[in-house]
């Protein structure tokens, strides 16, 4: 069982906020479900509809490196709040495991017949702090606007081929742009009661016009491979470290 940990990070400093004192001397668990893959949208027009007809084509991700930056942006941000927690991160459980993430959570609480919820006790977790994906309708952050048909799910990349944009740096004109997202939610589980204690979701994004692009007119030219894992990357450190800190903070 212990083969799931990762990182154990323990305590070095004290601790005197009041609002957080109940967490303060306990033991947090950290689970990223999200990296699993990527969702590349594209919009479709659908006039006098609200039907989604945005093509989505899933990818597969073999690296875990972006449930890693979600589970290192979450326990900085942790250290900066609550300096003498101690906390665990832990590795994906594979799916049909005994430790199947997705029976992790029913009905809005950590389920007693999950292999995970008995490991977690054993290990004396206090809290549970789990990332996962969120649904929500898209709006992709534009300079002084939002914009998005449809909606998105978890990480990934939407792409626009007709609306005109431009980009801020030169004034250049482009047809359609590509924004990357990160839809989540965060989870903070009493691993004691079982019970749901606080929830905060993630709508990180980020749009680039067509304009970008150096060798053609496409918008998804507009950002290059490692251009849009940096991008990634960035989306769900700075989501995840915000709403860590609100989180910690109710």
């Amino acid at each position: 069982m212990k083969a799931i940990f990762v990182v154990v990070a323990v305590a070095l400093f004290g601790f005197s906020n009041t609002a957080l004192a109940q967490l303060a001397p306990g033991k947090i668990a950290l689970l990223s479900l999200v990296g699993d893959s990527l969702e590349i949208v594209t919009y479709q027009s659908n006039t006098g509809s609200n039907i989604d007809r945005n093509i989505r084509t899933k990818v597969s991700t073999v690296n875990p490196g972006l449930d890693y930056a979600a589970l290192l942006a979450a326990n900085a941000a942790l250290k900066k709040v609550l300096p003498s927690v101690a906390t665990v991160l832990l590795a994906v459980p594979a799916a049909d495991s005994p430790f199947d993430p997705s029976k992790l959570i029913v009905d809005g609480k950590l389920s007693k017949s999950s292999g995970l919820t008995a490991m977690l006790g054993k290990e004396s977790i206090t809290h549970l702090l789990l990332i996962t994906k969120h649904r929500a309708p898209a709006r992709l952050r534009m300079v002084d606007s939002t914009i998005g048909n449809g909606y998105l799910e978890g990480l990934g990349f939407y792409i626009d081929r007709e609306l005109e944009t431009q980009r801020t740096d030169t004034g250049d004109i482009g047809l359609g742009f590509v924004a990357g997202y990160a839809y989540l939610k965060m989870t903070l589980v009493n691993v004691e009661t079982l019970q749901v204690q606080a929830t905060e979701v993630i709508d990180e994004s980020n749009a680039q016009s067509a304009a970008r692009n150096k060798t053609g007119v496409d918008p998804w030219g507009a950002l290059s491979s490692t251009e849009k894992l940096s991008l990634m990357r960035a989306l769900i450190e700075r989501g995840v470290s915000d709403a860590t800190t609100r989180i910690i903070r109710k």
